[in-house]
């Protein structure tokens, strides 16, 4: 129960760096090519499967928010680097980090080379490095190698980079609104080609196939088309001669140490762009602007040069009005233009074949995948806008439910991590979620716009608003076992409000709070009903024996949250002071209590004048969840921590880390005493012990703009500036119904851990009338998906029914997933499972003898459909351990036929000394034995 793991991150799908768009093969069939889409979610990476829609979070994180996402052309290298110039090297296939990185400042540019060898990086101080590509397949001491670097290549900072098709010269450009084309080897004879006449920001630089042009975009639509030319200017014809002169002479006099002279036989590794490139120059031969609407400026951009399947060479350019436009590159002309938000588009990507655009929108979160051919989305995702506030789970946990800030309900699967529907009605901020139990077929909200609605998840739509006599607000919502009462409390008047779910009115009043309500909660055989208050009470409520309040239990401070335990007799609170209580509710007694505050501690908040350690704000619980077997409840606050709790011994058993984050604050606990001011407090990058790693790019980050006319620069006191970082907190805990996951409702989004990596669900669609309590563990073996059950019933079947079973096995539960939503055990894998541990080999031959015999139509069938890949793979495991076995086998024949006889005949001496020892002692102590006898006579 305590190894839970981090599953997913749901309920954010982008908020900022850039968006990628890549193929994979599929690892079980290799004739598969998928779709993903790489998204940066605060520190972390999700990545979007199109082709199977699903989303998954990898399990790592950055130091902050990332800030670039690249992934090398042979997509073995991912490097995700947050926006402190921190890097992550991942081996993307494997999913592994194989190295850390340091850039010592914030990176305004990276690009991988065509070839995968060498990749790019510019940092703040317009520096430029180029660095070998660290090695995928094993880790070393020191993976990353620089190269070369450069200096001084712009005026202002370097906002892009590119390279040739070749890997041979990359371009960089600038503020300054200038490009430059630099070699990455020694070339004699070249000089860095500079390139003007852009009036904007420039967006975006590429090269076409021969690298013959040069495309740039500016930011109000402005084309530039360069052009190769085999001649050159008069003043570079005079500097060249001039630079052939001082060889000349430099020849006559002796050759430099170390200096380079080009031989024939590197001029053979040339590319035919470097052999020409010092016998000509670039020339500009359009220019262009394109239209845009209402004074929009150009945001993003990104080109597709593959004509097999659109047969155009694309162009896609997005706009700060939410408009994208794609362009023919041949004729420069409009293909197709659409606007799909009101909100600038900060990022898009294009896939290798040019027909699907992925757009992301950081002001309201949103990720749209458009194909543009047939105008439709392939995917259209946006997170919650504001703050998550509360979550809940459907009863068979296929469905989370969450609320926030911005008033919107969202509901996710499971199993994809997905959205699949959104509910706008309220005019304020959610505050509570409750699914019907048993049937989950709808979702019922709490908000603060004084209204209790109910979502019929059916039709997709509200059926029920339910509503106080007088305006009021809803801080908390409960719903009894049979689905038909509904309770809500109010922040003011303090009192609980009790509806009737199908008729929607106001059934009943529940006074008696001093003080805002904060949580209501039903038991789960739902006689008792307890309300928890500011006023330092939990009000227990018989409301069907209209008995009133059964009893009144006090603590010594506010109330926040509470929970019942499964017996529906105890329950658990806590306080705004840090403790936890565990009450018999039915009978009023305190059972025990709980110190939490130590384990709860979080990192120091930037404007805290003392420790995290002695600070007393935030410890304390905002919300905690009972487990479904009562054996265990969780905790979460204003912490990055949540904090697992053992009820029979009271203790804190584990403790999780939701984030490390350091773009948010409370997220660092070690202050370096050194950087601390009275008069100017504490900054960001003095909250980390090792930050002098990362001072000066701290200071060239939050340095105060001086470049104003008039503007003095700062003093060293106040050479920070000072802005406001969002606070770590977890707003809403709870486990899912079958405990084998819990989620977090935390200020970077749904944070899901599991027990389970598989995602694998219990699969209730198969269970029928056939199903007995005699017969449930012969009958839903595979079904409950549980390995220790399968393989009970698996060695207890007699040997004579292996081949009926066999020939009447389901199709569905041999190696491929019957349904999407659902993931039955597959009994090949269990099988090939057993074979290779080794054990019962004849038992294992058995039914996998009968299985291929028997089952050979229904693997063909799959192979037709496309399902293939996996039996594939598991019949190679399965051929693997055969011939582990054959390979075996052979060897104890050699064993029996040659060693055993030579270890025999080395022994026999040995066996014969023994033998005759034992005659020996047996013939002494004969004669012992007759020589007492005569001596006795």
């Amino acid at each position: 129960m305590i190894s839970y793991k981090f599953s997913n991150l749901i309920g954010t799908v982008y908020n900022s760096g850039n968006i990628l768009m890549t193929e994979q093969k599929n690892p079980n069939d290799q004739s598969i090519t998928e779709t993903l889409l790489l998204s940066p979610v605060g520190n972390k990476l999700t990545v979007f499967d199109l082709t199977n829609n699903v989303s998954q979070t990898l399990p790592f994180q950055n130091r902050s928010n990332i800030d670039r996402v690249a992934l090398s052309p042979d997509r073995r290298t991912l490097i995700t680097i947050d926006v402190d110039g921190f890097a992550l090297f991942i081996n993307f296939s494997k999913r592994v980090v194989i190295a850390h990185f340091n850039f010592k400042a914030p990176v305004t540019a990276f690009a991988f080379s065509p070839d995968s060898k060498f990749f790019v990086v510019a940092t703040q101080g317009r520096k430029v490095k180029v660095f070998e590509v660290p090695s995928v397949d094993h880790k070393v001491y020191s993976p990353l190698v620089l190269y070369k670097k450069y200096g001084n290549l712009h005026s202002e900072e370097i906002t892009g980079v590119t390279w040739t098709t070749d890997s041979r010269f990359f371009l960089t450009w600038s503020n300054d609104l200038t490009l430059k084309l630099m070699s990455l080897h020694k070339l004699p004879g070249y000089l860095p080609f500079t390139f003007g006449g852009n009036k904007k920001k420039i967006i975006k630089a590429f090269f076409n196939e021969d690298n013959t042009r040069i495309f740039t975009i500016s930011q109000n639509g402005t084309l530039l088309l360069w052009k190769w030319q085999d001649e050159k200017s008069e003043g570079v014809q005079r500097m060249l001669e001039f630079q052939e002169f001082k060889m000349q002479k430099r020849l006559k006099t002796g050759q430099k140490e170390n200096e380079y002279v080009p031989v024939e036989e590197d001029l053979s590794l040339y590319s035919e762009f470097e052999k020409k490139v010092t016998k000509g120059r670039f020339l500009l031969e359009k220019k262009t602007k394109f239209q845009l609407q209402n004074g929009a400026k150009i945001s993003s951009c990104d080109y597709n040069s593959n004509t097999a399947t659109t047969g155009n060479k694309i162009l896609v350019v997005g706009q700060t009005n939410g408009v994208f436009a794609l362009f023919n590159m041949d004729t420069l002309e409009s293909v197709h233009s659409f606007q799909i938000s009101e909100n600038k588009i900060h990022s898009l990507s294009i896939n290798a074949s040019g027909e699907w655009i992925a757009l992301a929108s950081k002001d309201m979160g949103q990720l749209f995948v458009w194909e543009w051919k047939s105008e439709t989305y392939v995917m259209k995702q946006q997170g919650h806008f504001f703050d998550l506030n509360t979550l809940a789970y459907s009863p068979d946990g296929a469905l989370i439910a969450t609320g926030g800030d911005d008033g919107k309900i969202k509901l996710w699967t499971q199993k994809n991590c997905l959205c699949f529907v959104t509910f706008s009605d309220h005019t304020a901020q959610v505050t509570d979620l409750k699914f019907i139990p048993k049937k989950g077929n709808a979702v019922l909200s709490s908000s603060l716009d004084g209204s209790v609605r109910a979502y019929d998840l059916v039709k997709y739509r509200c059926f029920r608003v339910m509503q106080a006599n007088k305006p009021t607000q809803f801080n908390c919502l409960a719903i009894d076992s049979t689905g038909d009462l509904v309770c809500a409390g109010s922040m003011d008047p303090f009192n609980v409000y009790i509806w009737s779910l199908r008729t929607g009115q106001l059934i009943d009043e529940l006074s008696g709070h001093t003080a805002p309500i904060s949580c209501v909660q039903f038991a789960s055989s739902g006689e008792l009903l307890a309300s928890g208050s500011w006023d330092h009470t939990i009000r227990v409520w018989d409301i069907f024996e209209k008995k009133g309040i059964i009893d009144t239990l006090n603590h010594s401070s506010e109330v926040l949250s509470l929970d019942f335990h499964p017996n529906n007799k105890d329950l658990v609170s806590t306080t705004l002071s840090g403790q936890t209580y565990v009450w018999q509710a039915d009978q009023g007694n305190l059972i025990g209590t709980i110190n939490c505050k130590d384990d709860l501690a979080g990192g120091r908040m930037r404007d805290d004048r003392v420790t995290a350690k002695n600070s007393t704000k935030n410890k304390h619980f905002n919300s905690i969840s009972m487990s479904p077997n009562g054996d265990f409840f969780i905790g979460g606050g204003n912490s990055k921590h949540i904090c697992l709790y053992d009820m029979r011994f009271k203790l804190m058993i584990k403790r999780f880390a939701i984030t490390q984050n350091r773009s948010l604050d409370g997220v660092l606990q070690i202050l370096n005493s050194k950087h601390v001011s009275g008069e100017a407090g504490v900054a960001d990058h003095e909250l980390d012990i090792d930050s002098d790693l990362e001072e000066d790019a701290w200071q060239v980050r939050n340095q105060a703009d001086s470049n104003m006319p008039g503007a003095k620069k700062p003093n060293n006191a106040q050479a920070i500036k000072r802005n406001t970082k969002m606070a770590i907190r977890v707003k809403k805990v709870l486990f899912s119904p079958d405990g084998t996951s819990f989620a977090c409702a935390t200020t970077e989004g749904l944070v899901v851990y599991s027990l389970r990596n598989d995602n694998s669900l219990f699969n209730p669609v198969d269970i029928d009338e056939n199903i007995t309590l005699d017969n449930i563990i012969q009958s839903m073996a595979l079904k409950i998906n549980e390995h220790e059950i399968i393989d009970k019933v698996y060695k207890c079947i007699p040997i004579e029914n292996v081949a009926l079973i066999a020939a009447h096995f389901p199709s569905n539960y041999l190696y491929k997933y019957a349904l999407k939503l659902y993931q039955p055990i597959r009994f090949l894998e269990y099988l090939c499972f057993e074979i290779e541990k080794g054990k019962d080999v004849e038992w294992n031959m058995i039914w996998l003898k009968n299985i291929l015999r028997y089952q050979e139509a229904a693997l063909k069938k799959y192979k037709e459909l496309g399902q293939g890949g996996k039996g594939r793979s598991i019949m190679l495991k399965i051929y693997s351990s055969l011939s582990f076995y054959d390979q075996s086998l052979r060897k104890m024949q050699i064993f029996t036929e040659i060693q055993i006889p030579f270890r025999a005949n080395e022994n026999t001496h040995m066996m014969k000394y023994m033998l005759r020892t034992a005659e020996f002692r047996k013939e002494e102590s004969t004669d012992e034995n007759e020589l007492m006898e005569q001596a006795s006579q």
